[in-house]
């Protein structure tokens, strides 16, 4: 309404106002009327500027195999910077929703020094993984975490378990799962090797997990490989190899 009062306004005055323009002027002049608040994108809500805390997503990879030691490692050869992955990661624990105060209390956990399989490729560690790896055959690909919690963690029969689901596997008591085991030293401390669904030759696609569990002190370190069966079959000595290079901080 009140817009259609405004334009019969102007309409009427129009008269008037070229009337007053002189015939030296030569011109019509056009003006624009606006109401308060007709502002072009007054309505548009304030673009958000994203959060400090949000991550920065892929950096890109660094191709080829890659070994590192110590508690920066590499990438590249020594002096290279870890990659990020070039894939989606096929780890269900990727997914994993963090407890209130988890991730600050995996900062405070000082992780070992350890040797890196050479055909390993490096990846960008987070909060809660303190190693961060992955190897691949052709189209076969697995991934390799490190990690540690405070206590047993729900002890060996029940982390085992929850492996299994991940791959799809139904749950066994701990006789069964005490068949699946064989015990290794990692700095001189016993730990566990775990095979689940680890089979040479295994159909493309068939997934397994091969992990140490290991013990030591007030922390449980997990060491966790998980994707192609027939990979982890490879890369069993690898593995092994890997957790009985740790030599945790005195």
């Amino acid at each position: 309404m009140k817009a259609s009062l405004l334009r019969l306004t102007v309409v009427g005055l129009l008269p008037f106002l070229l009337a007053a323009c002189g015939p030296e002027e030569g011109e019509i002049r056009v003006y624009e009327l606006t109401r308060p608040g007709d502002v072009a994108g007054a309505d548009r809500p304030t673009p958000q500027a994203p959060s400090p805390g949000a991550p920065a997503g892929d950096r890109g990879s660094a191709p080829g195999p890659m070994a590192g030691t110590g508690n920066t490692p590499p990438a590249m050869p020594p002096g290279g910077a870890a990659a990020a992955p070039d894939r989606p990661s096929i780890n269900p624990s990727s997914q994993m929703q963090t407890l209130p105060g988890m991730e600050e209390a995996a900062a405070r956990i000082e992780r070992p020094e350890w040797q890196v399989p050479g055909t390993w490729q490096v990846l960008e560690p987070t909060t809660i993984r303190k190693g961060n790896f992955r190897v691949a055959q052709g189209d076969e690909v697995a991934e390799i975490t490190v990690t540690a919690f405070p206590g047993s963690v729900g002890g060996l029969a029940s982390n085992v378990n929850r492996w299994r689901r991940q791959v799809g596997l139904a749950p066994l008591n701990p006789e069964q799962i005490a068949a699946l085991t064989v015990p290794v030293q990692v700095d001189g401390a016993p730990a566990e090797l775990v095979s689940i669904r680890v089979e040479e030759g295994a159909p493309s696609g068939t997934q397994g997990v091969l992990g140490v569990v290991i013990p030591r002190g007030e922390l449980t370190w997990f060491v966790k490989m998980i994707g192609s069966s027939a990979l982890l079959h490879e890369e069993r000595d690898n593995l092994q190899r890997f957790a009985e290079s740790f030599q945790f901080p005195s």
